[in-house]
């Protein structure tokens, strides 16, 4: 049996278990889980060279549409990938890390055993913080979108600031912040490249934002 064979079924021995346990459904690299309208994923994800593997943590809501998609997800099948909200499970104070698996085997064993550990420590309590669409709805100002700073526990999603705006913006016109919703889809049509697809849906938030706040 190979190293990465070896690594992946203890894994799958010890934790999967420990996200079943969680709530989590699915198997093999992708998990998930649903607390109320939050969607928490979880991805195992392998280096192209086979010697290591990196955990992906995923964000969603159950209201909000898929980005490439525009379609609602699938609560049973929404993968990482997909998510909103993206980060990577490291230890305390390390921006990004990688659980190596080619080398021997009780050195395997040793890394396999720390990243369950490092899940345990830093990746449920994360989750934890974003367990209400309120409080994932805290985890972004106006002001993070026009310094274009990530989100609270979540650094890999602002790859675009402007798809964080219209993200924010619905989730705060979900729960009925219609002036805050307002505020974040202005943030974001500053930003907004004239030929790009989201000004139309930002520039509708506008209005049926606006609307909403005249008839109030």
């Amino acid at each position: 049996m190979d190293s990465k064979t070896y690594f992946r079924g203890y894994l799958r021995k010890h934790f999967a278990p420990l996200l079943h346990s969680l709530g989590f459904t699915g198997k093999g690299s992708n998990f998930r889980r649903v607390v109320g309208e939050a969607i928490h994923c979880v991805n195992l994800q392998g280096d192209k060279y086979s010697g290591s593997c990196a955990v992906n943590l995923g964000l969603h809501l159950t209201f909000l549409p898929i980005e490439h998609s525009g379609d609602l997800p699938d609560i049973e099948t929404i993968e990482e990938v997909s998510c909103e909200f993206r980060d990577r499970l490291t230890p305390e104070g390390v921006f990004d890390y990688w659980w190596k698996y080619k080398c021997s085997k009780s050195q395997l064993i040793e890394n396999a055993e720390h990243l369950i550990r490092t899940y345990k420590e830093q990746g449920e309590p994360r989750f934890a913080q974003f367990a209400s669409t309120e409080q994932i709805a805290e985890m972004m100002t106006v002001d993070d979108i026009r310094l274009n700073s990530a989100p609270t526990g979540f650094r890999f999603s602002t790859t675009h600031t402007v798809k964080a705006a219209l993200a924010m913006a619905r989730i705060h016109f979900h729960i009925g912040n219609f002036e805050v919703a307002l505020e974040f889809a202005n943030a974001g049509m500053e930003k907004v490249e004239s030929w790009s697809p989201r000004k139309a849906k930002l520039q509708a938030m506008i209005d049926e934002t606006a609307r909403r706040l005249a008839h109030r």
